[in-house]
């Protein structure tokens, strides 16, 4: 999985994981992107998966979490 991130229109961070084996295909409750210094304003954040070589990438966003 390749998810690459945009902050307010800006390269933002990058978030890879390789899978090891078949059990390991889904990953649930990591933090793929985190951000301490956000100033008290409005943002757009966007994620894209990337794909990588042959290997396609599925992202599932279930949740989001925002703490002041």
């Amino acid at each position: 999985m390749n998810i690459s991130f945009e902050l307010d229109g800006e390269y933002a961070d990058y978030y890879s994981h390789e899978p090891e084996g078949s059990g390991d295909k889904y990953r649930y409750n990591v933090t793929v992107y985190q951000n301490t210094r956000l100033s008290k304003t409005q943002h757009t954040l966007n994620m894209f998966a990337v794909r990588q070589g042959s290997h396609d990438t599925l992202l599932l966003f279930d949740w989001a979490e925002y703490t002041p």
